[in-house]
C-alpha cells in the first residue's frame, strides 16, 4: 500500500476576482478518484477545527483546493492558517 503524500501548501498568494485582490491559500494533496474529502482549517493552533463547506469529491489522484475565504471558509486566510484533509467514509 503506498504511503499518502502530505498536503503541500502555498500560503498568502494573491487571488484576483474582478478588481478585488485578496489573500488565498492553495492546498494540493493526493486523493483517490471518486472519494470525498473535507478540508478542516483554523487560524490559531489553540482553536477548534472548522470544516470548509462543501466537502469535495476527487476526480483524479491529485486535487488542488483554493481557500480565498467565503463561502468555503468564514474568512480569507490571514498571516497563518492550519489545515487538515479528512478522507470521508
Amino acid at each position: 500500500m503506498p504511503i499518502p503524500t502530505p498536503p503541500r501548501f502555498k500560503l498568502n498568494e494573491n487571488y484576483t476576482n474582478g478588481t478585488v485582490t485578496i489573500n488565498s491559500s492553495v492546498l494540493e494533496f493526493a486523493t483517490t478518484a471518486g472519494r470525498s474529502y473535507t478540508i478542516l482549517y483554523r487560524d490559531n493552533i489553540e482553536e477548534p477545527w472548522k470544516a470548509s463547506l462543501p466537502s469535495v469529491t476527487a476526480g483524479a489522484n491529485v486535487m488542488q483546493w483554493l481557500d480565498y475565504g467565503p463561502p468555503k471558509t468564514e474568512t480569507p486566510p490571514g498571516e497563518q492558517r492550519y489545515y487538515q484533509v479528512l478522507l470521508l467514509p
